[in-house]
């Protein structure tokens, strides 16, 4: 544990920055908040009261680093360019597994994350486990603590930036869903990438247990010899099992989520699941409405090439127009272009790499348009759409281009969609 004297510096102010500054503050005398954007005054009164010292990161960053034994940092943060203060680094995840003391389910991956845990909170809950769900879905890990004596076991969705840095976190089970290109504006390769996610399982000692996708059990064996029992699921292997147990539910979401809970449940002893209702969050391949007899369909959490693949799949009809956009996040989406060849009618780019994208829609002879916001787009989804089509909002990047985030965009496209619907209800 943290010796109370030592002098704590935390980095941002977002969900983890606040999570921390509610942990460390009264325990802790000696702390430092920085932060890139001006914070309002009620905030910094707040700070101040507390005695937490705040910088402004444009200024005042080397003094920041030098100053404290140990920085909490928010994920997200590139520290490549600070190697010589990593030994400062402090992980969320690492200071949340010293401190709690019950059973942890860690999911990672790079897509499935947030469906995942979700179900799998909502189904715990319904067979009489008491579930403390957050990380990177919901409330911030270090507010979870608060809920140890309340609950029987933690279910955490966990980035590739929160497990990146960590030196002792080892859940009792660790779920990798998958692993795609993604964040590689973030991660130098595709290697580090993984070595971020392999955090997950590098840890675990020889009780736990790590449920991970078939095609990764070669790099992961190679790795490096695990004590632990490691489970490999192969997405092909849709068996009776999972059919009879989740019937009712099985389309809602895509069947390798299903495998990789009914592994989860099983591995708790849980065997004939009592099922909830369940619901999947907010801008997942949701139908939005039919509008003039076109089908439109919100899937904004789509910030990589497979998730777009997957919901074009999923429709499984031509006659998708298909809105791309966003940021890249250093992938080269010119595959993904290629891939939808043959399988969508036409795309609508939008956005900060809306350019870029029409170069490859017209070099994969794909008929498509470019747009600098997403109204433009929309306006022209629906004059080159006919009755029959389905317009799916699938951008396939991250949304930080125009958008707060994935359901600030969502939100605007259903907002579009409902506009659409009054100026044809008269």
């Amino acid at each position: 544990m943290i010796d109370p004297e030592k002098k704590i510096g935390i980095w941002g102010l977002g969900v983890v920055g606040t999570s921390a500054v509610n942990y460390f503050y009264p325990k802790f005398k000696n702390i430092q908040l920085i932060e890139k954007k001006e914070l309002d005054i009620q905030t910094k009164l707040s700070l101040q009261e507390k005695g937490i010292e705040v910088l402004n990161q444009n200024l005042q960053l080397e003094t920041f680093l030098k100053h404290n034994d140990y920085i909490l940092f928010s994920p997200g943060i590139d520290l490549r360019p600070y190697k010589e203060y990593q030994h400062k680094w402090l992980p969320e995840v690492d200071i949340f597994r010293q401190v709690w003391k019950k059973p942890i389910i860690a999911v990672t991956g790079t897509v499935g994350k947030t469906s995942i845990v979700h179900l799998l909170s909502e189904i715990l809950k319904a067979n009489g486990i008491k579930v403390a769900t957050g990380g990177n879905i919901g409330i911030g890990m270090l507010d979870i603590l608060k809920l140890q004596d309340s609950s029987d076991i933690a279910v955490l969705e966990l980035s590739s930036y929160q497990l990146e840095h960590c030196k002792i976190f080892n859940p009792e089970i660790a779920v990798w869903t998958n692993l795609f290109e993604n964040h590689l504006d973030h991660h130098t390769n595709m290697q580090e990438y993984f070595e971020a996610k392999l955090k997950i399982i590098l840890h675990q000692n020889k009780s736990q247990k790590a449920i991970l996708p078939v095609n990764l059990q070669e790099p992961i064996l190679n790795y490096k010899t695990f004590e632990q029992n490691l489970i490999f699921f192969d997405e092909k292997n849709y068996d009776k099992k999972i059919l009879k147990n989740f019937k009712e539910i099985i389309d809602l979401t895509y069947k390798t989520n299903w495998i990789i809970i009914d592994k989860v449940l099983e591995n708790l002893n849980i065997k004939n699941p009592i099922l909830p209702k369940l619901e999947l969050p907010e801008h997942r391949l949701d139908f939005v409405g039919e509008i003039n007899g076109r089908k439109f369909y919100n899937d904004s959490k789509s910030t990589i090439a497979q998730a777009t693949l997957a919901a074009v799949e999923k429709l499984n009809n031509k006659s998708v127009v298909l809105f791309l956009g966003g940021i890249s996040k250093g992938v080269n989406r010119s595959n993904l272009v290629a891939s939808l060849k043959n399988k969508v009618k036409y795309i609508l780019c939008f956005g900060g790499e809306a350019e870029q994208l029409y170069e490859f829609c017209k070099q994969h002879l794909i008929n498509a348009s470019a747009h600098k916001n997403l109204e433009d787009a929309f306006e022209k989804g629906i004059e080159i759409s006919i009755p029959g089509d389905i317009l799916l909002f699938s951008p396939a990047g991250a949304s930080f281009d125009l958008f707060k985030d994935y359901k600030d965009r969502g939100n605007k496209f259903k907002q579009l969609v409902q506009q659409y619907k009054l100026k044809n209800s008269y």
